[in-house]
């Protein structure tokens, strides 16, 4: 054999004979060597196999390349009647495979298990050997006791045997992990079984009882490729796998309720499942894959933040879809809880594994909420896909869902930064007419998600603002958010809904004063009071008391980044003040007067220099109380700055 790759259409064979009947197969003309020889002539192996091995069992998992690569590496092999083929304490570093003859494992001069034509054996010395290597592929493995033949195998008859090394066996399937994966399965399952066949021949005419290759050992070599282990030391790897679970599923089988709590993570062994939601298919899976990580990621946070949290009372670890068994299957399972105490034993080293699975459940339930929209249809053709960011300012996080758009072709309104243009926005069966902004000018995605942060801080102020009697009409912020458009290389734009009626612009961000509503003044004058002098908001416009595009004055130089470029700090801060001419309204509110402006025939409670306050004013609460800091959205923009790197690619 000379090594070469055989073309995969040869490999079409219907296995129908009998054992019987395939050991009296005619072998090639070529001659009988000793077991001790490695002739490799050309064509004897590729002959053998396409012949006689190419839908056995332990090779119907590999794809055709891996398949004859397999081939390509195995050696020939002619053991005469009586000789012996494999011996009891010498290193067990091949497996071998039985073409021809007949042969019998023995303990003892006790013959535990005739083997005959289509069989293979030394796969107990072979898996050990296995994971030896996976650890530490330099590993000289005559220094491991435990590879040491556990019987002989002598041939009764002549033989002709296949013999696949160990380290050609790695270097064939290192690309192929769903194949490694199926033949290490099949491998475990057969030394199983040859083992309680061999125990139980032993207990009948006594003698040395065989060693089991555990479960254990060989799911450490199954799954110490994969991604999230990679990350793990030996011993938490060795860790996890102890503390999972196997189950076996039969065809038809429900695996995952969609709606029941989320506690456990799994881990496709064997077999194929699919994902689905409301008799939709998700996605297949396959041998090595995991599945359930969305609600396991979700009751990993919830009990992180309090170990004793009633998980059934969390909406999030609910499981997102069904996952059921399309064929016979066998899964791992692994419980948060057995997580939660590896974790424990040192959060920092542990942070990469929270920060992947975070990632994957993110990957997984992205696909759930994309196949769940894609099966509501836009009304044409000419809507594209998109991605919606919202921020939630109570929960201090970003959240997305996936729509489609119509973009108008020219913008109906241009300012000297940005552009405004007409857009549909489809969503659950439903199309809503909003506004979309871009700048005109090159910007970063910070900006973008900035104006989201300030509009969202200008609400909660609205709101406290709003719940002042005095306050007759009630103004409102509009919500705002970033889309992203995928098929225009992922362009950032914010929408927001689109306002009817005769658009006012009431102050500006430098002094500025353009109407003299009292509201708007007010609400700005309120904003500063009420947050202890530390911000204050303008730029007032919109229809009617539906504002949009606010700017935030902090007097905090760090906040600059959280509030952008329209941030003058204290200096706009005096800008407003210098124009700014207190009203009945925030009499009524009983806000502290304005130093620039002569208090003449004005009654108030409490008349202070406001830029005094702002040098020296303490880390109060403001009117707000504790339940509202602005502070609280700097870390909403840096959990957008993960986002944003994906943005780039």
């Amino acid at each position: 054999m000379d090594g070469s790759v055989l073309p995969p259409q040869k490999f079409v064979r219907n296995r129908s004979k009998s054992r019987d009947e395939s050991s009296q197969w005619k072998e090639p003309n070529f001659p009988l060597v000793n077991g001790d020889s490695d002739t490799t002539a050309e064509g004897p192996g590729a002959v053998l196999l396409e012949a006689r091995w190419t839908d056995f069992m332990l090779f119907q998992h590999l794809s055709p390349v891996n398949l004859n690569k397999c081939i390509s590496v195995m050696k020939p092999k002619i053991f005469e009647a009586n000789s012996t083929i494999l011996q009891k304490g010498t290193l067990g570093d091949c497996l071998y495979f039985l073409d021809v003859g007949v042969a019998g494992a023995v303990i003892d001069d006790k013959v535990i298990e005739v083997l005959g034509s289509g069989d293979f054996f030394g796969e107990i010395a072979f898996i050990s050997a296995l994971k030896i290597l996976l650890k530490n592929p330099k590993a000289t493995l005559q220094d491991f006791p435990q590879l040491q033949r556990v019987c002989d195998v002598r041939a009764k008859k002549e033989c002709r045997c296949l013999e696949l090394n160990v380290n050609d066996f790695l270097d064939v399937l290192k690309g192929d992990l769903p194949g490694n994966r199926e033949v290490l399965r099949v491998l475990r399952d057969f030394a199983d079984e040859r083992f309680v066949r061999a125990k139980k021949t032993v207990a009948q005419n006594g003698g040395l009882k065989p060693r089991r290759a555990s479960v254990l050992e060989v799911h450490q070599i199954q799954w110490r490729d994969l991604e999230l282990f990679q990350m793990l030391s030996e011993e938490d790897f060795n860790f996890c796998m102890s503390k999972m679970k196997k189950r076996e599923y039969r065809k038809g089988d429900k695996i995952v309720e969609k709606g029941t709590v989320g506690t456990s993570m799994f881990f496709l062994d064997a077999g194929t499942v699919n994902a689905n939601l409301d008799g939709r298919v998700l996605e297949d899976l396959k041998s090595g894959d995991i599945f359930g990580e969305i609600s396991f990621i979700a009751a990993v946070k919830c009990l992180l933040k309090n170990s004793n949290a009633r998980l059934k009372d969390h909406e999030e670890v609910q499981r997102v879809c069904d996952v059921d068994a399309s064929s016979d299957c066998s899964v791992l399972v692994f419980s948060v809880y057995d997580f939660l105490s590896m974790l424990k034993s040192n959060v920092q080293r542990h942070r990469d594994v929270l920060k992947f699975l975070k990632g994957y459940a993110e990957r997984r339930k992205a696909k759930v909420d994309k196949t769940t929209i894609h099966h509501c249809l836009p009304p044409s053709e000419d809507f594209e896909s998109a991605t919606c960011y919202s921020f939630s300012p109570e929960a201090n996080r970003w959240n997305k869902y996936f729509v489609y758009v119509k973009i108008a072709e020219k913008p109906f309104a241009e300012g000297t930064f940005r552009a405004c243009f007409k857009i549909e926005v489809f969503h659950n069966s439903s199309t809503v007419l909003k506004v979309a902004k871009t700048w005109k000018v090159k910007a970063v995605p910070n900006q973008y998600f900035q104006e989201v942060i300030n509009q969202a801080l200008a609400q909660q102020y609205a709101n406290e603002f709003n719940t002042h009697d005095c306050v007759k009409s009630k103004i409102c912020f509009l919500p705002m958010e970033v889309l992203r458009l995928h098929e225009r290389e992922n362009q950032l734009v914010t929408i927001e809904p689109l306002l009817e009626g005769k658009y006012v612009k009431h102050n500006d961000n430098y002094g500025e004063v353009g109407t003299e509503d009292d509201i708007p003044q007010a609400f700005s004058h309120f904003t500063w009071d009420a947050s202890s002098n530390r911000i204050l908001i303008c730029d007032i416009q919109g229809v009617d008391m539906y504002w949009t595009d606010p700017q935030i004055h902090s007097i905090d130089p760090s906040q600059e980044e959280i509030f952008g470029k329209g941030n003058f700090g204290l200096d706009g801060v005096k800008q407003f003040f210098h124009t700014h001419r207190c009203n009945s309204l925030c009499i009524k509110l009983g806000l502290s007067s304005n130093p620039r402006q002569k208090p003449a025939g004005l009654h108030r409670s409490h008349s202070m220099s406001v830029m005094a306050r702002s040098s020296s004013s303490e880390s109060g609460e403001g009117l707000l109380g504790k339940s509202w800091r602005e502070n609280s959205f700097k870390s909403g923009l840096k959990n957008f700055k993960a986002m944003s790197m994906s943005f780039r690619e």
